[in-house]
Order: structure tokens, then sequence, then C-alpha cells
């Protein structure tokens, strides 16, 4: 949250992620339409969390605006040095277009909310699921090391320094497939998207004879022009007539072969695709970060995978938590113990 809003903005509203939080575990009532009165608990959280993010969204442009006139925002918010370059573009594309500071907020809202709530619990699911399959993580740091290095930097005047990480997002990305198809199966298992679509003309839509359940006759359904359909892309990502052994986190699921093509990975003939599998929707509305999210996780998990080792906090090892329903990415149901301990520090420079 600091990279992209600045420390001032933390400083100004300490509680914005216990509202980020509220606010996605409400999501899917607030898209209903429920009003704040409907007696359930997450409802009203989610509308007071809403409210107040936009209260700070609008304090944080109405600053913007005073800095970019040459003038002195106030006292909270002396520093505005450390806003994000994003956050700062923004603001300017508002002020160009006219747009009032008030109306700003829901338009940033969802920057702020979906790199919070989604990519996060991402990286948690995929740091959990690599640890507790046995073997695995010694398979995905030996692929990743070379592009993604921890270094301790000598003590000097008898204090430590944090260590420092080098990453090359370009590597992760293109010459680790069994890194990405870790990526891809964690989406897969526990991602939990909604895609929501406007019908454009009537059309009916039948089941395949792989869809239609024993015993019964396939069934068709019509689907009128100016309606919406909900799509739960977890139906599919859990379907067994699409991925054997649904429930089961195969690291190499997502691995195919390729015969020829450039770079280490296609010369070894093993690629990680996607191929049947959609988290980000499609069409017109495909998620326009999706991007910068796989980069994002990728480079936290690389760079927690090489500089800390995990181990299981309970007695029993690894259990992995169950689901607890959200927006974009399930959040566990239940506390995770784990013990965190800095791996060896032989690669001081």
């Amino acid at each position: 949250m600091p990279s992209l809003m600045g420390e001032a903005f933390m400083e100004y509203y300490p509680t914005v992620l216990d509202d980020i939080w509220a606010l996605d575990d409400g999501f899917n009532y607030l898209a209903l339409g429920l009003p704040r009165w409907f007696p359930i608990r997450s409802v009203t959280k989610a509308h007071l969390a809403r409210a107040r993010l936009n209260a700070a969204l609008l304090e944080i442009h109405k600053a913007l605006d005073t800095l970019a006139a040459g003038g002195e925002p106030g006292p909270e918010w002396r520093d505005m040095s450390d806003v994000s370059p994003v956050m700062k573009d923004r603001n300017a594309a508002w002020r160009g277009h006219g747009i009032a500071p008030k109306e700003r907020g829901p338009g940033d809202l969802g920057i702020v909310w979906a790199m919070n709530a989604n990519a996060n619990n991402l990286v948690f699911w995929m740091l959990v699921r690599i640890w507790a399959t046995p073997g695995l993580v010694e398979r995905v740091r030996g692929e990743i090391s070379p592009f993604a290095r921890a270094s301790q930097p000598k003590q000097a005047f008898g204090m430590h320094e944090p260590p420092r990480l080098n990453l090359s997002l370009a590597g992760l990305l293109q010459e680790c497939p069994l890194f990405k198809s870790c990526y891809l199966e964690t989406l897969r298992l526990d991602s939990r998207p909604v895609s929501v679509k406007r019908v454009g003309r009537d059309f009916v839509v039948r089941e395949t004879i792989e869809d239609v359940r024993p015993g019964t006759q396939a069934e068709s359904y019509l689907l009128k022009a100016g309606t919406y359909i909900n799509i739960p892309h977890a139906v599919h990502q859990l379907n067994p007539n699409f991925f054997e052994n649904p429930t089961v986190f195969e690291p190499e699921r997502f691995l195919v072969r390729k015969e020829k093509g450039g770079g280490k990975q296609q010369q070894q003939g093993v690629t990680a695709q996607a191929e049947r599998l959609h988290p980000w929707g499609g069409g017109h509305s495909m998620c326009t970060g999706r991007m910068f999210a796989e980069r994002e996780v990728l480079a936290f998990v690389a760079g927690i995978l090489v500089t800390w080792d995990f181990e299981p906090g309970t007695p029993g090892g690894w259990v992995m938590p169950g689901h607890r329903k959200a927006t974009g990415v399930a959040v566990p149901s239940n506390d995770l113990r784990v013990k965190l301990r800095r791996r060896p520090s032989s690669w001081a420079i």
C-alpha cells in the first residue's frame, strides 16, 4: 500500500487495510445492491468501509491537486514525495478531464482494493502449497536460482544490513516453467473469480453429453437479450471433465512440451501454458491488470523462497486451511502457524 499511495496516506488513514478487507468480505453483497440496513453484518461493514475509503481518496486527491497548483496541502500531507507515479499520473488525468475530486475515489478504489485483496492472498496460497508438497520447494528453488538471488552485505560499523534481492522478472516468466505451472495451479485451486456478462441477443445454452448427470436428460437454457449472467469460474476450475483430480494440487499440471523455439525452456521442450484455465475472464472485460498481477506474485514468492525457510508450526505437519468466500482469491478460513527462519547467510558479499 505505501508503495502506491505513499507513507502520508498510511499515517492519515491507518485503518485502510482493515477497511479493504471489510469491503472485500461484503463485496458480493454490494454487487447485489443490498442496502446498508440489510440484516447481514458484513453488508453494513462493507458499506461503511467503502464510504471511508472513498473519503480518504478524496482527501489525497485534493492534496495532490493543491500540490500540482504550487500550494501547500497541509501538515497531514507534509511529504508526498513517495506517492507512486501511477497515482500522480492518474491524478493528472482526472484533472485534465475536469473530474471533480469527490468523483475520483470510486475509480481509484478498484486499484487500491485489487492490489491488496487478490495478489496478496495468492502469494499466501502459492507459498503454502509449494512448501506443503514434499520435495517441491527444493525443485522450485533450483529452477529459479539463476533469476532470484539473495545476498547479505557485510557488516559495517557494527550494523547488520537487511539482505538484498536481485530478481530477473524476464527469467522467472520465461525460463521457469515449473514455477509458473505452480502459479497457474494455485490460481486454479484458490481463485474464485466471477465474470458478469450482458446478453446481447437471445440464445440457447445446451448441456453436452459430458455435462449430463447420470439418470437425467440433457437440458437447455434460454438466455434473453438484455439480461445479465454470472459465470463463477470455480465451477469450471474444479470440474473433473476438464481437470483430472481437480481438488489435488499438481504442480506439473500445466507443463506442456514444445519441440522448437528459442530460449532455455523451449530448448528443453517444456513450457507452462494456461490452456483451459481462464481466471482473468475473457473478451473485452478481461482483467487488464493480469500481467502486472502475475509479475507481482512471482516476484514476491521467488523473493521469499530464496530468503526464508518455513516450517509448520504444529506437530502434525502442513495442514492446508479451508477457504472462506471472497471476491477474487479465497481467504483462508483459519490462521496457519508457521516457523520462519532466515536461510543460511553463506551468500554474504
